[in-house]
């Protein structure tokens, strides 16, 4: 198989890592944000990034933390199931 591309921001897709593996991209990039735990949630890995010219980047990435799916929702799940397949 030939590496068809490479899928930037692929979490920004309507179907993350699965429209990535139907187009054999050989690469899918993620940004990654870790959240630490809170009273109503635990640690966790959340897709999204921040402006870096951002005058709050703490704001975003606490908005980040509540409303983005995590990693292992997204792309660890999916892609273990794609393998046992």
């Amino acid at each position: 198989d030939t590496c068809a591309g490479h899928s930037h921001n692929d979490y920004e897709q309507e179907f993350p890592l699965k429209t990535a593996l139907e187009a054999k991209f050989c690469s899918i990039e993620a940004d990654i944000i870790y959240c630490p735990p809170t009273l109503e949630r635990p640690a966790s890995l959340r897709l999204g990034h921040t402006d870096i010219y951002a005058i709050d980047q703490t704001a975003e990435e606490a908005e980040i933390c509540e409303k983005s799916t995590t990693l292992q929702e997204t792309y660890i799940e999916p892609l273990l199931e794609h393998i046992a397949a």
